[in-house]
């Protein structure tokens, strides 16, 4: 006998609102999940009913609440910015394909802070060898500039640089002599990156031909 066809699921993406009744954490999935009724109303889901959202790495969330005092205010912005308690940064890179991105580390989170992505002219000879050596040079500034505006200094202990080319990142930022103002990032931030630079807190990780 013929079964009868079955019917193609399908998945939708909605935005509701729900007043939380309890909030459960699953650590081996990366989910925070917040059940409650719902206050919005919604073609597939009736207002007032009870409904679990799931939440996981990189949602956008909005929380509402009807009076917030300085000690909750805090304590969501200590959680929502990684960089104030990440006491270890690593600096992930290709420095031969002009990329890289910047990675901030706490006992219980790591988070991508940054990324750096240089587009190379293909060809290795006259004006396009010349153009490559440019975004190569603009790609060393990029990640000193990245470094100097997503790290906190006051709280960093380490940063470590690895992958291809490291050494020679690492030296440029050693050794970088560009004026502070004619850099991007904040002049402040640029000394404390330098400082930590030059006073061995700056760690290297070449991968190996």
């Amino acid at each position: 006998r013929a079964r009868a066809p079955r019917a193609a699921s399908e998945k939708r993406h909605m935005t509701l609102t729900v007043a939380a009744d309890a909030v459960d954490y699953d650590g081996a999935g990366d989910e925070l999940r917040v059940a409650g009724t719902t206050r919005t109303e919604h073609e597939l889901v009736k207002l007032g009913s009870h409904h679990t959202l799931q939440i996981g790495l990189r949602a956008r969330v909005s929380l509402r609440k009807a009076a917030w005092d300085a000690s909750q205010r805090a304590t969501l912005a200590r959680a929502a910015d990684a960089a104030s308690t990440a006491d270890l940064a690593c600096l992930l890179l290709d420095a031969e394909r002009c990329r890289a991105k910047l990675f901030v580390l706490t006992e219980r989170l790591g988070k991508q802070a940054a990324s750096v992505e240089l587009a190379l002219p293909k060809g290795t000879h006259g004006a396009r060898s010349k153009r490559a050596d440019a975004q190569k040079a603009k790609f060393l500034h990029r990640c000193r500039d990245a470094l100097a505006a997503h790290v906190r200094w006051d709280v960093v202990r380490c940063v470590v640089v690895c992958g291809r080319g490291a050494a020679d990142v690492a030296q440029f930022l050693r050794t970088d002599t560009t004026p502070a103002a004619a850099c991007s990032s904040d002049a402040a931030n640029v000394g404390h990156l330098r400082r930590a630079a030059a006073g061995g807190r700056l760690c290297v990780a070449e991968d190996p031909v």
